[in-house]
Order: C-alpha cells, then sequence, then structure tokens
C-alpha cells in the first residue's frame, strides 16, 4: 500500500530516494492523444481507464498476423504521441487483460 512520503521521510534520505510531484494535466493530454491514436487504427474503440483502452477488430481485415498488427499499433502511437504502449490481444477483455502488461521491452502479446 501507498504512505504519504512524510511517513517515510526518514527512509527517503537513508536511500537518497528521489521524489517526483505528477502532473496529472500532462498525463491526461497524452491520454486523450494516444486514445484519439487508437481510434484511427480500429473500427471501434473503448476507453476502459485513462491507460487503458479496449479495441475491437471483429471483422476487421488485417494485413498480416495479428502481433504484426500489435507492432504496428505500438509503432504508430510511439510516432504519433511519443510514449510507448503495451498492446495485448485475444478472443476477449478478460483474456486480454491477462496478456500484459510485462516487463520491458514493451512486448505485444496475442491469445488465439
Amino acid at each position: 500500500m501507498a504512505v504519504p512520503a512524510f511517513q517515510i521521510e526518514s527512509v527517503i534520505k537513508k536511500h537518497n530516494i528521489k521524489v517526483y510531484s505528477s502532473n496529472y494535466a500532462l498525463y491526461g493530454d497524452i491520454s486523450s492523444r494516444v486514445m484519439a491514436t487508437l481510434e484511427t487504427l480500429a473500427p471501434e474503440l473503448e476507453v476502459y481507464s485513462i491507460d487503458e483502452a479496449f479495441l475491437n477488430l471483429s471483422g476487421f481485415t488485417l494485413m498480416g498476423s495479428l502481433e504484426e498488427y500489435g507492432k504496428k499499433i505500438q509503432k504508430t502511437v510511439r510516432q504519433h504521441v511519443g510514449v510507448p504502449v503495451c498492446v495485448g490481444m485475444a478472443p476477449t477483455k478478460t483474456l486480454t487483460a491477462c496478456t500484459g502488461p510485462s516487463r520491458p521491452p514493451i512486448p505485444t502479446h496475442a491469445v488465439h
């Protein structure tokens, strides 16, 4: 569980931990840009949270494999927004959530 920084100030100083504040406005802006990019890559987009979305590829004609399309999604988001994304693919949303995220390098997973 997270704790307020003031409660662990001695640990922070002891281990020379760098503490940074979050920038929610920037995070929201980047999220909006990622979602706008994803909208161009599939017929249907469901924004699940600020940093998670589902693309419905039902009836979508792919040129190549699912893995290749996942890599195309990653490349396009990286080019348009400048951030890495994880991509998981499966027949259901539940299975898709089980496919990632993983440790770097940013993976592309497909479950058939």
